[in-house]
């Protein structure tokens, strides 16, 4: 990855955080559970990033199938951190 596109992932990565209490507030204030805001905003985050690891993946799927408890604990353990 090139230096330029690092920086674009960290901007948009950095501006995603940034403006999802703006997105989960209304949420919020229309009576949803923080649980349910928070499962929502992981689910979405989900989705968008998706695409980004299919293409990653360049049909190697054997090596996700391998790794696949290190991959489900690093997932579970990130978006319990982060929340």
């Amino acid at each position: 990855m090139s230096t330029s596109a690092g920086l674009m992932v960290a901007v948009l990565a950095a501006v995603s955080f940034g403006t999802s209490g703006a997105f989960i507030k209304p949420l919020l204030e229309a009576g949803w559970s923080p649980t349910a805001a928070v499962t929502a905003r992981a689910l979405i985050g989900a989705l968008v990033l998706l695409p980004f690891a299919i293409v990653s993946l360049r049909g190697r799927w054997n090596a996700l199938w391998r790794a696949r408890r290190r991959v489900l604990v690093m997932a579970a353990v990130g978006v319990a951190a982060t929340q």
